[in-house]
């Protein structure tokens, strides 16, 4: 299975794992994982990470996609960092994408200390109400519980001089 499908099926039953009682969800993980061992551990510590935090990690009205999703996303919009500005110690390169609730560049270190590429997440103008913040912060706090080749690592987190 290719690390897209993966995430994909993933995402489909982590959806509806967390949709039942605890005590049912090893049943339901492993009829809907067949067998899939690297399936299976993607969808138990996602949803691990998701009942550690006690915290949705999609809407009550189920009406948003995934947190960790926004990368999938159709590309729209205009870049609201220009390429070479900087955010913390890193010089942004270009925009990789772009979701609902952010804007996803790629970003080399700048501070002269080593050399590294990143991808740097930054929350949209106008997200950020309370509900749209408060979102972007589960979705870091889970991302930081989360070790798995398949979904992106955080190394770092916090606001840049726009507050974002």
């Amino acid at each position: 299975m290719s690390d897209r499908a993966l995430s994909r099926e993933a995402d489909r039953i982590f959806d509806q794992a967390l949709d039942l009682p605890p005590e049912e969800r090893p049943h339901f993980l492993d009829q809907a994982c067949a067998g899939n061992g690297e399936l299976r551990q993607l969808v138990e510590r996602l949803v691990s990470a998701a009942v550690e935090e006690e915290t949705e990690v999609l809407p009550a009205d189920g009406t948003s996609p995934p947190l960790w999703h926004s990368l999938a996303r159709e590309l729209t919009g205009e870049t609201e960092t220009s390429d070479g500005s900087r955010i913390g110690n890193f010089r942004i390169l270009r925009e990789l994408g772009r979701g609902g609730m952010a804007v996803v560049y790629l970003a080399e270190r700048a501070d002269g200390q080593f050399r590294q590429q990143v991808a740097v997440k930054r929350i949209q103008r106008g997200i950020a109400s309370d509900e749209g913040i408060q979102r972007f912060e589960r979705e870091r706090r889970i991302l930081a519980l989360i070790r798995h080749p398949h979904i992106a690592q955080l190394l770092d987190g916090g606001l840049d001089s726009d507050g974002r």
